[in-house]
């Protein structure tokens, strides 16, 4: 398969302005337009070809910081949910969001801020995950990147937090048990997860958490009534519950495109995204698409059902990227090429979606200076210095110049 020109429609052209019948281009860090309308942003480690027009609403989230939270939502494979890595904060998720909080302070916390969104559990066997008792049983039905409990009174998660506020977030059902959280050892509260109708994603129930500083949180199911209560995660906030940079895991190891765009879990994706309002999202797949021989187009139909249902989500249109990653190490059905052209035929037809191809700035898994760099834990998981290479470029992405 012949990759194509990455040409785009005049409506994603975005240097070319028109005013009294003329047309002016302006240069972006220097750079001016090529034959396509677009710009290589220069500077910063860009990861390739950046639409500005795609990335309006996140500007001006991210001007609004001071007042609101500006949230990015990272929708991905376990190269978005961190395998490679062994602590939280060294994941893609977490160092791009330190960064982003260190280029752009916030009034009151400076580069501060909570962890962000904790899953009950992470997929990728190279994370930790929250303590539990009970013989707990992970569902890949619900929650954000497919990761929830089904809790009885016999179960119980425990998150050590550090923070001002923890958002508990649950799936609601038609005859749900109420959950019960426990805050540094005090008395059991409950809250129940009933919902009427149809059962419901995203659904979140908000708990102060006391002074800044270190706290934890255990959650269970109360004895009555006696229905199991399904929790997805819990999300920290250290005194920017309102305000400041975030992003959101809902990443989840091993899957494909396919799997966040079947019939049942992709309803639950829409809930979601409903329930974090993002102001930009990341879609990213394709690397075990390659891995299991996954034909290009078939990945960018489920791609496109993902990004459907992300609009459609959002109550503002969210600056959506589509981002390309690395080849993978061997040799495969089809060359890593032939995914980046079905991801670019997304862009070049979607006004609201901007590709960034990786593969670009970060060496193809196994290769010889990709080796002496130590930037991949295997065939194709990023390491350390690999996942922090890749938020590197990715803060160029989301910062305005």
């Amino acid at each position: 398969m012949t990759q194509p020109t990455p040409t785009q429609p005049a409506s994603k052209r975005l240097v070319t302005e028109e005013k009294a019948n003329a047309t002016y281009v302006r240069a972006v860090n220097g750079s001016a337009p090529d034959a396509s309308g677009n710009v290589v942003v220069a500077g910063g480690g860009s990861s390739g070809l950046v639409d500005t027009s795609v990335m309006q609403t996140w500007y001006a989230a991210l001007a609004s910081r001071d007042y609101a939270q500006a949230r990015i939502m990272y929708i991905g494979d376990s190269t978005g949910e961190g395998e490679g890595v062994t602590s939280i904060s060294k994941r893609v998720v977490n160092r791009l969001q330190s960064i982003l909080r260190q280029r752009f302070p916030v009034d009151g916390i400076g580069s501060g801020g909570g962890v962000g969104y904790l899953p009950v559990f992470y997929v990728s066997p190279s994370l930790p995950d929250p303590a539990t008792t009970g013989s707990v049983t992970p569902l890949t039905s619900f929650g954000m990147g497919g990761r929830a409990y089904s809790l009885d009174t016999s179960k119980s998660v425990t998150f050590n937090i550090t923070g001002t506020h923890a958002r508990i977030f649950y799936v609601g059902g038609t005859s749900s048990g109420d959950l019960q959280y426990t805050l540094d050892g005090g008395t059991p509260a409950s809250f129940p997860t009933v919902v009427t109708g149809a059962t419901t994603d995203g659904k979140w129930y908000d708990l102060p958490l006391g002074a800044s500083g270190p706290h934890t949180l255990v959650i269970t199911r109360t004895a009555t009534p006696a229905s199991n209560a399904y929790l997805a995660g819990v999300w920290v906030f250290d005194n920017d519950v309102d305000k400041g940079i975030h992003v959101v895991d809902a990443s989840h190891y091993g899957w494909k495109a396919s799997d966040m765009a079947t019939t049942q879990f992709q309803g639950y994706l829409q809930q979601q995204v409903a329930a974090v309002q993002p102001d930009a999202v990341i879609v990213s797949f394709g690397l075990n698409e390659q891995g299991g021989g996954v034909e290009p187009s078939v990945m960018k139909t489920n791609l496109q059902t993902i990004i459907s249902r992300v609009k459609a989500g959002a109550t503002v249109a969210p600056s959506i990227i589509l981002l390309g990653k690395w080849d993978r190490s061997g040799s495969y059905t089809y060359p890593w090429a032939d995914y980046v052209a079905a991801m670019r035929e997304i862009d070049a037809a979607d006004a609201g979606v901007t590709f960034v191809d990786m593969s670009t700035r970060i060496p193809k898994a196994g290769s010889t200076l990709a080796n002496s760099l130590s930037l991949f834990a295997d065939a194709s998981h990023a390491s350390e210095r690999g996942q922090a290479m890749e938020a590197d470029l990715l803060s160029a992405v989301f910062s305005p110049s």
